[in-house]
Protein backbone atom coordinates (compact mmCIF):
# COMPACT_ATOMS: atom_id res chain seq x y z
CA UNK A 1 0.00 0.00 0.00
CA UNK A 2 1.17 3.17 -0.95
CA UNK A 3 2.11 5.32 2.80
CA UNK A 4 1.34 8.63 0.81
CA UNK A 5 -2.41 8.58 -0.33
CA UNK A 6 -5.90 9.93 0.99
CA UNK A 7 -9.17 7.90 1.59
CA UNK A 8 -12.46 9.52 2.01
CA UNK A 9 -13.78 8.95 5.88
CA UNK A 10 -17.64 8.19 5.22
CA UNK A 11 -20.16 9.37 7.70
CA UNK A 12 -22.26 7.21 9.86
CA UNK A 13 -25.75 6.58 8.34
CA UNK A 14 -24.34 8.11 4.78
CA UNK A 15 -26.33 7.06 1.65
CA UNK A 16 -25.34 7.19 -1.78
CA UNK A 17 -25.42 10.79 -2.32
CA UNK A 18 -23.42 11.73 0.29
CA UNK A 19 -20.92 9.30 -0.35
CA UNK A 20 -20.76 10.21 -3.96
CA UNK A 21 -19.82 13.98 -2.56
CA UNK A 22 -17.48 12.53 -0.26
CA UNK A 23 -15.67 10.38 -2.40
CA UNK A 24 -15.58 13.01 -5.09
CA UNK A 25 -14.03 15.70 -2.87
CA UNK A 26 -11.21 13.02 -1.98
CA UNK A 27 -10.46 12.00 -5.45
CA UNK A 28 -10.04 15.63 -6.66
CA UNK A 29 -7.55 16.46 -3.66
CA UNK A 30 -5.77 13.67 -4.57
CA UNK A 31 -5.26 14.55 -7.69
CA UNK A 32 -4.53 18.06 -7.09
CA UNK A 33 -1.39 16.94 -4.45
CA UNK A 34 -0.68 14.25 -6.50
CA UNK A 35 -1.27 11.06 -4.29
CA UNK A 36 -3.37 8.12 -4.65
CA UNK A 37 -7.32 7.78 -3.27
CA UNK A 38 -8.27 5.02 -1.31
CA UNK A 39 -11.14 3.99 -0.62
CA UNK A 40 -13.47 2.58 2.62
CA UNK A 41 -15.56 0.65 0.20
CA UNK A 42 -16.35 -1.82 2.72
CA UNK A 43 -18.07 1.37 5.17
CA UNK A 44 -21.39 0.18 4.27
CA UNK A 45 -24.36 -0.78 1.98
CA UNK A 46 -24.18 2.71 0.16
CA UNK A 47 -20.38 2.51 -0.33
CA UNK A 48 -21.15 -1.59 -1.77
CA UNK A 49 -23.26 -0.67 -3.86
CA UNK A 50 -21.38 2.13 -5.42
CA UNK A 51 -18.43 -0.04 -6.04
CA UNK A 52 -20.43 -2.58 -7.99
CA UNK A 53 -22.08 -0.05 -9.83
CA UNK A 54 -18.51 1.77 -11.01
CA UNK A 55 -16.71 -1.78 -12.26
CA UNK A 56 -13.42 -0.83 -13.74
CA UNK A 57 -13.08 2.53 -12.50
CA UNK A 58 -13.20 1.23 -8.63
CA UNK A 59 -10.22 2.60 -6.59
CA UNK A 60 -8.13 0.80 -4.45
CA UNK A 61 -9.49 -0.12 -1.05
CA UNK A 62 -8.41 1.15 2.21
CA UNK A 63 -6.69 -1.55 4.43
CA UNK A 64 -9.95 -3.68 5.44
CA UNK A 65 -11.81 -1.31 3.35
CA UNK A 66 -12.77 0.67 6.63
CA UNK A 67 -12.40 4.29 7.53
CA UNK A 68 -8.96 5.66 7.54
CA UNK A 69 -7.95 8.26 10.49
CA UNK A 70 -9.04 11.58 9.84
CA UNK A 71 -6.23 13.71 8.76
CA UNK A 72 -8.86 16.84 8.09
CA UNK A 73 -12.24 17.52 9.22
CA UNK A 74 -14.69 20.39 7.24
CA UNK A 75 -14.81 22.70 9.95
CA UNK A 76 -18.41 23.59 8.59
CA UNK A 77 -20.79 22.59 5.75
CA UNK A 78 -19.82 25.59 3.90
CA UNK A 79 -16.92 25.16 1.06
CA UNK A 80 -13.41 25.07 2.78
CA UNK A 81 -10.65 23.94 0.35
CA UNK A 82 -8.86 20.77 1.91
CA UNK A 83 -5.53 21.76 2.60
CA UNK A 84 -2.87 20.97 0.07
CA UNK A 85 -0.10 19.95 3.00
CA UNK A 86 -2.85 16.73 3.29
CA UNK A 87 -1.24 14.38 1.62
CA UNK A 88 -2.16 11.03 4.51
CA UNK A 89 -5.03 9.93 6.16
CA UNK A 90 -8.84 10.79 6.20
CA UNK A 91 -10.87 13.72 4.97
CA UNK A 92 -14.24 13.93 6.85
CA UNK A 93 -17.15 15.87 6.00
CA UNK A 94 -20.30 16.15 4.14
CA UNK A 95 -18.53 18.19 0.98
CA UNK A 96 -21.50 19.12 -0.50
CA UNK A 97 -20.54 21.84 -3.03
CA UNK A 98 -19.09 21.59 -6.86
CA UNK A 99 -16.20 23.67 -5.91
CA UNK A 100 -14.62 20.57 -4.25
CA UNK A 101 -13.81 19.21 -6.96
CA UNK A 102 -13.77 22.61 -9.27
CA UNK A 103 -10.92 21.77 -12.12
CA UNK A 104 -11.27 17.65 -11.92
CA UNK A 105 -14.92 17.78 -13.46
CA UNK A 106 -13.73 15.48 -16.19
CA UNK A 107 -12.71 12.53 -13.94
CA UNK A 108 -15.22 12.98 -11.76
CA UNK A 109 -17.63 12.70 -14.99
CA UNK A 110 -15.68 9.41 -16.14
CA UNK A 111 -15.93 8.19 -12.35
CA UNK A 112 -19.42 8.38 -12.24
CA UNK A 113 -20.05 7.45 -16.18
CA UNK A 114 -21.98 4.43 -15.40
CA UNK A 115 -25.00 7.08 -13.81
CA UNK A 116 -25.12 9.10 -16.81
CA UNK A 117 -27.96 8.26 -19.22
CA UNK A 118 -28.47 9.99 -22.96
CA UNK A 119 -31.12 12.60 -22.64
CA UNK A 120 -34.96 11.98 -23.39
CA UNK A 121 -36.29 15.00 -24.85
CA UNK A 122 -38.55 17.12 -23.94
CA UNK A 123 -38.79 15.39 -20.56
CA UNK A 124 -38.62 16.92 -17.06
CA UNK A 125 -38.49 15.40 -14.04
CA UNK A 126 -39.23 15.91 -10.33
CA UNK A 127 -37.57 14.59 -7.43
CA UNK A 128 -40.33 14.70 -4.20
CA UNK A 129 -38.52 13.02 -1.03
CA UNK A 130 -40.82 11.97 1.87
CA UNK A 131 -39.06 8.77 3.94
CA UNK A 132 -36.87 9.46 5.97
CA UNK A 133 -37.15 13.69 5.83
CA UNK A 134 -40.55 13.68 6.89
CA UNK A 135 -39.35 12.58 10.33
CA UNK A 136 -36.61 15.22 10.60
CA UNK A 137 -37.97 18.07 9.51
CA UNK A 138 -36.29 19.95 11.96
CA UNK A 139 -33.26 19.51 9.52
CA UNK A 140 -34.52 18.85 6.15
CA UNK A 141 -37.20 20.19 4.12
CA UNK A 142 -40.34 18.60 1.97
CA UNK A 143 -41.55 19.92 -0.78
CA UNK A 144 -44.94 22.24 0.35
CA UNK A 145 -47.78 23.01 -1.99
CA UNK A 146 -47.19 26.23 -2.45
CA UNK A 147 -43.36 25.52 -3.73
CA UNK A 148 -44.87 23.14 -5.96
CA UNK A 149 -46.86 24.87 -7.52
CA UNK A 150 -44.37 27.92 -8.28
CA UNK A 151 -41.96 25.22 -9.40
CA UNK A 152 -44.09 24.51 -12.08
CA UNK A 153 -44.29 27.65 -13.78
CA UNK A 154 -40.77 27.36 -14.73
CA UNK A 155 -40.99 24.32 -16.83
CA UNK A 156 -40.48 25.23 -20.21
CA UNK A 157 -43.66 25.22 -22.34
CA UNK A 158 -42.08 22.25 -25.18
CA UNK A 159 -41.61 19.72 -22.27
CA UNK A 160 -44.54 17.03 -22.84
CA UNK A 161 -43.69 14.24 -20.09
CA UNK A 162 -42.89 14.20 -16.69
CA UNK A 163 -41.28 11.59 -14.46
CA UNK A 164 -41.57 11.41 -11.22
CA UNK A 165 -38.87 10.42 -8.74
CA UNK A 166 -39.98 9.75 -5.38
CA UNK A 167 -38.58 7.02 -2.28
CA UNK A 168 -42.52 7.21 -1.60
CA UNK A 169 -43.87 7.17 -5.48
CA UNK A 170 -47.54 6.62 -4.74
CA UNK A 171 -47.54 9.99 -1.67
CA UNK A 172 -45.89 11.91 -3.91
CA UNK A 173 -47.86 11.26 -7.12
CA UNK A 174 -50.82 12.15 -4.78
CA UNK A 175 -49.04 15.55 -3.77
CA UNK A 176 -49.13 15.96 -7.78
CA UNK A 177 -52.66 14.90 -8.99
CA UNK A 178 -54.04 17.37 -7.02
CA UNK A 179 -52.48 20.14 -8.17
CA UNK A 180 -53.63 21.60 -11.71
CA UNK A 181 -50.75 23.10 -12.52
CA UNK A 182 -49.09 19.56 -13.00
CA UNK A 183 -52.46 18.15 -14.99
CA UNK A 184 -51.31 19.41 -18.61
CA UNK A 185 -48.41 16.82 -18.40
CA UNK A 186 -48.74 12.89 -18.16
CA UNK A 187 -47.12 11.30 -15.28
CA UNK A 188 -45.11 8.70 -15.28
CA UNK A 189 -44.09 7.44 -11.94
CA UNK A 190 -39.58 5.56 -12.06
CA UNK A 191 -39.58 2.57 -9.99
CA UNK A 192 -36.23 1.49 -10.93
CA UNK A 193 -33.92 0.62 -7.91
CA UNK A 194 -31.60 3.47 -6.56
CA UNK A 195 -29.03 3.12 -8.96
CA UNK A 196 -30.89 3.19 -12.18
CA UNK A 197 -33.42 5.95 -10.67
CA UNK A 198 -30.51 8.10 -10.80
CA UNK A 199 -29.18 7.21 -14.23
CA UNK A 200 -32.62 7.63 -15.12
CA UNK A 201 -32.75 11.16 -13.64
CA UNK A 202 -29.52 12.36 -16.15
CA UNK A 203 -31.76 11.79 -18.85
CA UNK A 204 -34.22 14.88 -17.95
CA UNK A 205 -33.51 18.08 -19.75
CA UNK A 206 -35.06 20.25 -16.76
CA UNK A 207 -35.39 18.71 -12.91
CA UNK A 208 -37.16 19.80 -9.97
CA UNK A 209 -34.94 18.63 -7.17
CA UNK A 210 -35.55 18.19 -3.47
CA UNK A 211 -32.64 19.83 -1.06
CA UNK A 212 -31.16 15.69 -0.86
CA UNK A 213 -27.60 14.90 -2.32
CA UNK A 214 -29.42 12.09 -4.66
CA UNK A 215 -31.12 14.07 -6.86
CA UNK A 216 -28.49 16.93 -7.00
CA UNK A 217 -25.71 14.49 -8.47
CA UNK A 218 -28.73 13.71 -11.03
CA UNK A 219 -28.75 17.55 -11.49
CA UNK A 220 -24.85 17.81 -12.13
CA UNK A 221 -23.92 14.90 -14.00
CA UNK A 222 -27.05 15.14 -16.06
CA UNK A 223 -25.91 18.78 -16.85
CA UNK A 224 -29.77 19.84 -16.40
CA UNK A 225 -30.21 22.77 -18.93
CA UNK A 226 -32.90 24.19 -15.97
CA UNK A 227 -32.98 22.75 -12.57
CA UNK A 228 -35.59 24.53 -10.01
CA UNK A 229 -34.68 24.07 -6.26
CA UNK A 230 -35.76 25.30 -2.82
CA UNK A 231 -34.10 28.11 -1.95
CA UNK A 232 -33.47 27.00 1.67
CA UNK A 233 -31.92 23.64 1.60
CA UNK A 234 -31.83 22.85 4.94
CA UNK A 235 -34.39 23.53 8.34
CA UNK A 236 -32.87 24.59 11.52
CA UNK A 237 -29.98 25.50 12.94
CA UNK A 238 -27.75 25.05 9.55
CA UNK A 239 -27.67 28.31 7.37
CA UNK A 240 -23.97 28.27 5.47
CA UNK A 241 -25.68 26.06 2.81
CA UNK A 242 -25.40 28.25 -0.43
CA UNK A 243 -22.30 26.65 -1.68
CA UNK A 244 -24.28 23.23 -3.04
CA UNK A 245 -26.37 25.79 -5.28
CA UNK A 246 -24.87 25.38 -9.06
CA UNK A 247 -25.36 29.37 -10.50
CA UNK A 248 -27.51 28.57 -12.93
CA UNK A 249 -30.28 26.94 -10.94
CA UNK A 250 -33.17 28.56 -9.95
CA UNK A 251 -33.94 28.98 -6.43
CA UNK A 252 -37.91 29.22 -4.91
Amino acid sequence: MDRLHVSPCFLPGTRLGNVMFTLAAACAHALRVGVPCHVPWNYNDATLLLRSRLGDWVLPSTPCGVNEPAAWQEPSFAYHPIPLHITRGGVCGYFQSARYFEGQEPFIRSLFAPFIAEKEPRTAGIHIRLGDYKQLRHKHRVHGIDFLQRAFTHISPDVNRLILFSDEPEAAADMLVHLPEFRRLPLEIDRNNTCEALRRMTAMEELIISCSSFSWWGAWLGQTRKVIVPRHWFSGVIEDYQDVYLPHWVKL
